[in-house]
């Protein structure tokens, strides 16, 4: 059962999350009926071309654990409050088609969930294309937290997860890897967080593993879950929601610094001594508004003496008399 610091991290994550890029084989087919085949042109061996028209396909009556409804994925995300990208390669040529833009749809997504037998590859462009979104990770001075959820109609998620794990070492070889318990399914390295579950229709799994089998109405649920396991920090957590009122508001800063203040900006680089201290006063006033909005969403109560309660307890399970300490400490020091 999660602890109450838990669930108010989560709840902050479920406001920060905005956007989740998904890759699954199965999400779409491409149509070949007859009255398709009438409107496209195609070559002369009948090949639908790279680009013609994909349909959905619906789960068949006895759905196996490689279907994906993709409506269901995208209205449950919807209803979270969460925008779901999803890519559907149709063959081993097109798994490498769709690499490039996935790796650059990585940087602006906040988490990625992957099948991992992706047209008969055994998991072989998944690992591609996580080796690749950790090196563009790499290459920047600060590194970002990665979510990385496998989403999989296999049933061999700890022989999955042990791959992943050594695909990670090459970029995060120096960051010790944690592994959530000794069922190898779910782990943390540095910055990246990398659990694996089961699509729902899976069978063959062990016992002790049923509860990786997830429904997609579960799918955001797990994204909130494993992005909140990376993120249990009383300053993190107050990080988050700034960051979650600077995405909503953002519209605000746009408003507070429209067009209408250039001439006002321009005046003053022609009058200064030194013109480009305007680069810095314009620094100074988004800085200024960033200030506003942060201050206006009180992220500073995530540090308060209730959410320090909780973290204590979560931390250490600390019971009431730890945390009566604690109280009596910081009021001495008040």
């Amino acid at each position: 059962m999660a602890t109450r610091f838990e669930l108010h991290v989560r709840r902050q994550v479920l406001e920060f999350l905005q956007t989740i890029l998904m890759i699954d084989d199965e999400a779409f087919r491409r149509d070949s009926g007859p009255e398709q085949a009438a409107d496209e042109d195609w070559a002369d061996d009948d090949t639908p071309p790279v680009g013609s028209a994909l349909k959905l396909v619906a789960p068949g009556a006895s759905a196996e654990g490689d279907e994906l409804d993709v409506q269901a994925v995208s209205r449950s995300f919807a209803e979270a409050a969460l925008s779901c990208a999803i890519l559907s390669p149709q063959s081993a040529e097109e798994n490498e088609d769709f690499r490039p833009a996935f790796v650059r749809t990585a940087k602006r997504a906040d988490a990625l969930i992957l099948d991992w037998n992706l047209n008969g590859d055994n998991g072989a462009m998944a690992e591609k294309l996580i080796r690749a979104v950790l090196r563009e990770d790499t290459k920047s001075p600060r590194r970002r937290l990665r979510l990385v959820t496998v989403y999989t109609g296999e049933p061999d998620l700890r022989q999955i997860t042990d791959r992943i794990a050594n695909a990670t070492s090459e970029s995060l070889g120096e960051d010790e890897l944690k592994w959530d318990d000794d069922r190898h399914v779910a782990f943390s390295r540095g910055p990246v967080r990398v659990a694996v579950f089961a699509k729902e229709h899976v069978q063959s799994i062990p016992a002790e593993l049923a509860d990786r089998r997830r429904a997609i109405s579960a799918l955001p649920t797990v994204v909130v879950e494993e992005f909140g396991r990376h993120s249990l920090g009383l300053v993190t957590t107050a990080s988050l929601s700034a960051l979650a009122g600077i995405r909503n508001d953002a519209h605000r800063l746009l408003a507070a610094l429209g067009p209408e203040i250039d001439g006002a900006v321009l005046g003053q680089r022609v009058s200064l001594a030194h013109p480009e201290d305007v680069e810095r006063q314009v620094e100074g006033l988004i800085a200024s508004e960033l200030a506003a909005i942060v201050q206006d969403h009180e992220v500073g109560s995530h540090v308060g003496l209730p959410r320090v309660r909780e973290w204590l307890k979560h931390k250490s399970g600390i019971g009431s008399r730890g945390v009566s300490t604690f109280e009596s400490m910081t009021a001495e020091l008040r």
